[in-house]
């Protein structure tokens, strides 16, 4: 049982460092653009660290099991390209349609750490489990930041919009 769960941990390890490799690409746009939103740039930059440090960690986990990091290309550009299509059309406004974005790949980064923290339990694997939990923790807290300024961002935004100041950024 634990082999198989082993493997199985490996392969979601995989896909959790493609999807904070992804993240951390997106964060980086996002942190190089916004120009009128500082409390939130200076959020979005914290966590570009965060999440950069994640996918060392992840690495690490990955080089105990002996297996190796994949390759990032495409492999969840995807999902993220759909995620701000959808966005688009309900939110057409670059850093409103970023927050919404982030809220929504948080909450998603959340469900998957809470289950690689299970995984990593299956396969009695501790050291993972530590670092998929205080990965969670970090992915939590982010995505209560993110709902706790929705409302002020938005307020800005609008604000900005009706003082004829480009919002959008």
């Amino acid at each position: 049982m634990i082999s198989r769960s082993s493997d199985r941990l490996v392969a979601w390890l995989r896909q959790a460092y493609v999807m904070e490799r992804e993240a951390e690409a997106m964060l980086s746009v996002q942190v190089r653009r916004i120009d009128h939103y500082p409390i939130l740039a200076r959020r979005l930059q914290q966590h570009l660290y965060e999440t950069q440090e994640q996918a060392r960690k992840l690495e690490a986990c990955l080089a105990r099991h002996g297996a190796s990091v994949p390759s990032v290309k495409g492999a969840t550009a995807s999902f993220m390209a759909a995620m701000h299509a959808a966005c688009n059309t309900l939110v057409s406004d670059e850093v409103m349609r970023d927050v919404v974005v982030d809220y929504a790949f948080e909450h998603m980064e959340v469900a998957i750490y809470e289950t690689l923290v299970v995984a990593a339990e299956a396969a009695e694997d501790l050291e993972t489990r530590a670092v998929c939990l205080e990965i969670f923790e970090q992915e939590r807290t982010m995505a209560s930041w993110l709902v706790e300024h929705l409302e002020s961002t938005a307020r800005q935004f609008l604000d900005m919009e009706q003082s004829e100041v480009e919002a959008k950024r």
